[in-house]
């Protein structure tokens, strides 16, 4: 058997350069960066392990990760109610003439506000009081 060979280098992820031991390579989400190139995937702005953000084997500033965005997909039983015609598209109609709807000028509610008791439309008792307050007749 022979042994496991020991690597001597790597490739950075972000350049492409060789990155050796004695650079301290920065790996993360199987992926290995020369500490001058672990930046932003988005800005370019240096990261910190702390703060990085992987998204999509990517690595990013935790404000700048791309969003994830929602993705619904139409199923089969979606696609077929959405192409079942309405029959009744242009036959709806409410039952104007039926003595059983709820629409139009016999509807009950309109019927009732328009039988309801109104208010006084002048303005007379007003016009006494300040006849009898200031003690004169014409304003």
């Amino acid at each position: 058997t022979h042994p496991t060979p020991i690597t001597m280098s790597w490739t950075c992820a972000r350049s492409g350069h060789k990155v050796y031991a004695a650079d301290n390579p920065i790996q993360i989400a199987g992926k290995t960066f020369h500490p001058a190139y672990f930046t932003c995937n988005a800005c370019g702005g240096k990261l910190v392990l702390k703060s990085t953000i992987i998204k999509d084997g990517e690595v990013y500033h935790p404000d700048h990760a791309p969003a994830d965005t929602p993705n619904q997909t139409v199923d089969v039983t979606m696609e077929s109610q959405m192409n079942v015609p309405d029959p009744n598209v242009f036959t709806r109609e409410f039952g104007k003439s039926d003595p059983n709807n709820e629409y139009g000028k016999d509807a009950m509610a309109v019927e009732g506000a328009m039988n309801a008791p109104k208010v006084p439309t002048n303005v007379g008792n007003v016009n006494n009081l300040e006849v009898r307050h200031q003690g004169v007749s014409k304003f």
